[in-house]
């Protein structure tokens, strides 16, 4: 009965997976490549990160307590003027050199969180096939969550090099917001599948060792 079972869940995800196959970045690439890929852009992503963090640790100060953060959510060309004004002309080239290094890591956080939600729809799609479109969906939303971190990066430089402008300033607050909210929701759903799979794997152990044959 438990074999039979078994086979009939296989069937089942099997059948959704192919459903959703193809449809998200990288799917056509094979798993293992995929998942050597995943590794590669993470550790990439973390290292680039901690040349960030090295860059911009200037830049945080009781008048800025958010850093280039707070620059991004600035929102009006008042508070851009302040936070600017706050950095000194040091702080506003410190600002610079992060914001363009910041083009290494979207290059590629946007494709290891891409990578790591792809490596899981499998897994979310045994839940439910709507959980598989959802990963679908946010796969590409890592890579949308790029692009606007990009387009927030060009507004910025033009306001740390050309002073402070409303409508950067606004742009780039809606677009940091996109973002944050796109990559919140991609590593949301690729933790838990992560657990997910490792649950799995887990039962798929006892069950082999306790049922056998059955």
């Amino acid at each position: 009965m438990c074999l039979r079972q078994s086979v009939q869940d296989e069937g089942l995800y099997t059948f959704v997976h192919m459903a959703l196959h193809d449809r998200f970045p990288f799917a056509r690439f094979d798993v293992r490549l995929r998942q050597r890929a995943f590794v590669g852009a993470f550790v990439a992503s973390v290292a680039v990160s901690a040349v960030l963090a090295s860059v911009g640790a200037p830049l945080t100060m009781a008048a800025v307590p958010g850093g280039i953060v707070d620059f991004e959510f600035a929102g009006n060309a008042t508070q851009s003027m302040r936070i600017m004004a706050a950095w000194g002309a040091a702080g506003v080239a410190a600002a610079q050199l992060q914001t363009w290094l910041d083009y290494a890591y979207i290059a590629t956080y946007g494709p290891s969180l891409a990578l790591a939600v792809g490596l899981t729809i499998g897994v979310w799609a045994r839940r439910g096939v709507w959980f598989g479109r959802a990963g679908v969906a946010l796969s590409w939303g890592a890579l949308a969550a790029s692009a606007f971190d990009a387009i927030e990066n060009v507004l910025l430089l033009m306001q740390l090099s050309g002073g402070a402008s409303e409508a950067a300033a606004l742009t780039a607050k809606i677009a940091a917001g996109a973002k944050f909210v796109l990559i919140i929701a991609t590593a949301v759903y690729a933790l838990f599948g992560a657990a997910l799979w490792s649950t799995d794997r887990l039962i798929a152990v006892v069950r082999r060792a306790f049922v056998g044959g059955e």
